[in-house]
């Protein structure tokens, strides 16, 4: 996502601005960058993926699913962004007295890409992401075809990807124990059919 950086700002002043703001803003080293809005698909997309996940956990202890309004800290960028969609493997682990309550581990992320994002939700963003040591697994959603691509990280730490465009396919996600159907993911969401 390109921002601007003539303006340098500290992570403690951005907390302290995006706990009084009415809008979202990712940090990104020194830099605010406000949140696009979202489409009707983009939205469809995130609470089709929460209900999913949920269902699928619901008799598993120790998996928290959440939504865009968390963040998750990236300390090796020294920045603030806001998934999707997030599956914790263990309980949640926030910042130490922070208020709203900011992800440090997350297992599972989830970003539905929009032509404002997708060039960095598949760039610097994964590549951030990857710095953190309990992300296992990324998937990226298109919202204006079906098409989710699946990254993993294996036991030896290399990420494997794979591409799924029929509404009938299943992922199979290693970090948590789930099969996820793209119907689920695309109920009611009006895309075009991959060709």
């Amino acid at each position: 996502m390109p921002h601007d950086t003539t303006t340098y700002i500290s992570a403690e002043a951005y907390l302290a601005l995006e706990e009084r703001s009415e809008t979202k803003h990712e940090y990104i080293d020194g830099t605010v960058v406000p949140m696009p809005g979202v489409s009707l698909q983009h939205a469809l997309i995130v609470s089709n993926l929460v209900f999913c996940l949920r269902l699928a956990l619901r008799l598993l202890s120790g998996y928290q699913v959440t939504a865009s309004d968390i963040q998750v800290w990236i300390p090796a960028r020294n920045s603030y962004v806001y998934p999707d969609v997030t599956v914790t493997a263990h309980p949640p682990i926030g910042m130490e007295q922070q208020r709203p309550f900011i992800l440090l581990n997350p297992t599972l992320i989830v970003e539905v890409l929009s032509d404002t994002t997708a060039a960095y939700d598949r760039g610097d963003k994964f590549h951030a992401y990857q710095t953190i040591d309990s992300f296992r697994e990324y998937l990226l959603v298109d919202q204006a075809r079906v098409h989710l691509t699946h990254h993993g990280r294996d036991a030896a730490g290399t990420w494997h990807e794979a591409h799924y465009t029929d509404r009938a396919a299943v992922v199979h996600l290693a970090s948590i124990p789930v099969t996820l159907p793209l119907v689920g993911v695309y109920t009611d969401v009006p895309v075009a059919a991959e060709a």
